[in-house]
């Protein structure tokens, strides 16, 4: 009811749920009159370019307790400005409640969480700029992710959603990277461990006598490989391991990482090749190690032929990698590329080794020399 001079301010929304043009009538009626109004709105489906290729973005190896940055961008290719904001589901209200279900690796074998490692002090591992903003019509918007490890682990990772207008997530982005102690790495090879550790709170004192006690182990590494063979045809199976050195300033600039290999006799004769056997590596870049195997003549096809080499890295410190092959003839080659295992990087720092992911796989147990 409105008396004379009165006025009242009506509260119109539009939320289409299609792209294309909407029209409604809206009717005002009074004791003397009615007023027509007619609505006119156009549905548009936001939509954006991103410079990250694929659904991870990996911010590659740091130095724990450095940071690393590195940028992507989206541009807006919708008719309309586009406002957005940025989630990381490390920060979600809901996480707690996450937490207190079975990893993803016991509720679903091979399949990882996207919140993977997080930092001893609380400190988010992953950060964004801008957290929030708006996208103009055709324009671009680059956003800063950093990386701050605070100790050593390769299985750090997060989700950033982009969400426009608090109500669509438009696109999710796994956030991965690795830290270690040194400014050396060697990635590839099959998982040894779970992408999942403790956070329980450790002293400064028991951290660094852990460091000190891991950096005295040898560390290992599984290559597994499938050679396929029929009777015509042979074939062999090839691997990659890559050595890398960190970029870090707390180390001279001309300072490089070498690699060497060592016990390889006994690998060759039982069909094993490896190349290059030795080399350097620049900070910041890496170098592919090819591992292949043909089985020797007159090898039994069900036969499994494991091994055993040293490689030796040096940089700031000496370290020793024991690797272990586990080779194989598959007669299938549909087979052999479906049972494959996925390449992954490999955790360092746990010893206690579950041989084999898939024991129909591979069944089979050799002992480490």
């Amino acid at each position: 009811m409105l008396e004379e001079g009165e006025s009242q301010e009506l509260n119109i929304s539009f939320c289409p749920e299609e792209s294309r043009a909407f029209c409604e009538k809206l009717g005002i009626r009074s004791q003397k009159a009615t007023l027509s109004i007619n609505l006119i709105g156009e549905g548009v489906i936001p939509s954006i370019l991103c410079s990250v290729e694929g659904d991870v973005f990996n911010l590659g190896y740091v130095i724990a307790k450095e940071t690393a940055t590195s940028t992507f961008k989206i541009e807006n290719t919708s008719s309309i400005g586009l406002k957005f904001s940025i989630l990381l589901e490390s920060l979600s209200p809901n996480r707690d409640k996450e937490q207190q279900k079975l990893p993803a690796f016991l509720s679903s074998p091979g399949k990882t969480d996207l919140v993977g490692t997080q930092n001893y002090s609380g400190l988010s591992v992953f950060s964004i700029s801008p957290v929030e903003g708006t996208v103009g019509i055709g324009k671009t918007q680059e956003f800063t992710i950093t990386f701050s490890p605070d100790h050593e682990s390769l299985h750090y990772s997060d989700c950033l959603k982009i969400m426009l207008f608090d109500k669509e997530v438009i696109r999710v982005i796994q956030l991965k990277g690795a830290a270690r102690n040194h400014m050396m790495y060697v990635e590839g090879g099959d998982p040894l461990d779970v992408p999942v550790e403790s956070l329980a709170l450790t002293t400064a004192l028991a951290e660094e006598a852990a460091k000190a006690e891991s950096d005295k182990l040898t560390k290992p590494i599984l290559l597994r490989l499938e050679c396929v063979q029929s009777e015509t045809l042979v074939i062999p199976a090839v691997r990659e391991l890559r050595v890398g050195g960190i970029r870090t300033a707390q180390f001279p600039s001309k300072k490089t990482v070498e690699f060497s290999w060592e016990s390889l006799s006994i690998l060759q004769m039982k069909g094993f090749t490896i190349d290059p056997v030795k080399g350097t590596v620049d900070r910041g870049q890496t170098k592919a190690i090819t591992v292949s195997w043909a089985p020797p003549a007159g090898l039994d096809p069900d036969q499994l032929v494991t091994g055993t080499a040293m490689l030796t890295l040096k940089g700031d410190v000496k370290e020793v990698y024991s690797v272990y092959f586990m080779s194989r003839i598959v007669t299938n080659l549909l087979v052999a590329s479906a049972q494959r295992p996925a390449r992954s990087e490999l955790n360092t720092n746990n010893t206690n080794q579950n041989l084999s992911d898939n024991p129909n796989m591979w069944d089979a147990v050799f002992e480490c020399g």
